[in-house]
């Protein structure tokens, strides 16, 4: 199952990726929005090893998920790869510099079912996939605006 969105963002390239490699902010935002995360790396600096360990509550279960920062090319591309509850796959965001002041980021999402737990949670996301890539598109719009400067939108 795949999901793939792209923005632009009114900043340049080099301020879109600092601030999209500011994981510290990033684990605060998942934390408030009920994920538990921690980091279980020893590396003191950003770069390629990096890794989470996460659990959320779906479809009324806690899922875990192992994120690892496997990828990083010319601060232009972060390749993450996913591990956990039945499912493993990637996530990547591109950075494309349309001018000095405008970047374009594609995100994709994609993920694969290991096992029959997985299988069986893919059918059932396969049925939400309409609810599903409309919540992350909105997502990526979401964080778009805040890397622009702009305030959050309210959005579920």
């Amino acid at each position: 199952m795949k999901f793939s969105g792209r923005e632009d963002i009114s900043a340049p390239s080099a301020v879109v990726f600092q601030q999209l490699t500011d994981y510290d902010t990033h684990e605060r935002a998942a934390m408030r929005r009920g994920v538990q995360v921690r980091r279980i790396d020893g590396l003191a600096e950003t770069g390629i090893g990096m890794t989470w360990s996460t659990k959320v509550r779906f479809r009324g279960r806690a899922r875990h998920m192992t994120v690892e920062l496997i990828e990083i090319i010319n601060d232009e591309i972060l390749v993450y790869r996913l591990d956990g509850s039945g499912l493993a796959g990637t996530f990547s965001l591109d950075l494309l510099a349309l001018s000095p002041r405008k970047t374009r980021v594609a995100v994709a999402l994609e993920f694969k079912p290991k096992n029959l737990t997985g299988r069986l949670l893919m059918q059932s996301l396969r049925i939400l996939k309409p609810n599903l890539n409309r919540r992350f598109q909105a997502r990526i719009r979401e964080t778009a605006r805040v890397l622009s400067g702009l305030p959050p939108e309210n959005i579920s």
